[in-house]
C-alpha cells in the first residue's frame, strides 16, 4: 500500500469517527480495521463502473472485521447501486473527495 492509499484509509476512518458502520464498535489503529466497498469490487462492477467509482471514498465505509465487511455490500440491488454510482459520479465531476 502506498502513502496516498494509507492516507485515504486514515481519512475514511476519521470521517467515520473510528466506528464500524455495521455494528457500531470502536475501531483501533492497532487492531484490524477494514474498509468495505458498498458497491463490491468484483470484475463485473469494476468493468461497468471503473476503478475511480469503485475505489472512491464515498463507496467505502469503516468496518471492524470480515463479518461486518461482508454485511456492507449492496451487490445485486440495482436501484441502490445506480443511486450510489450517481452520487459518486457527481463528486467525481465536481472533483470532490
Amino acid at each position: 500500500m502506498n502513502y496516498e492509499q494509507q492516507e485515504n484509509r486514515l481519512d475514511i476512518f476519521k470521517r467515520d469517527a473510528w466506528t464500524c458502520k455495521v455494528c457500531g464498535n470502536r475501531l483501533s489503529r492497532y487492531g484490524t480495521p477494514q474498509l468495505a466497498h458498498i458497491i463490491p469490487q468484483s470484475k463485473m462492477y469494476m468493468k461497468k463502473y471503473g476503478k475511480e467509482v469503485i475505489h472512491h471514498r464515498k463507496n467505502m465505509v469503516s468496518t471492524c472485521c470480515l463479518k461486518c465487511n461482508a454485511a456492507v455490500s449492496i451487490n445485486g440491488k440495482d436501484l441502490l447501486i445506480e443511486k450510489k454510482v450517481a452520487e459518486i459520479q457527481k463528486c467525481i465531476d465536481k472533483d470532490i473527495h
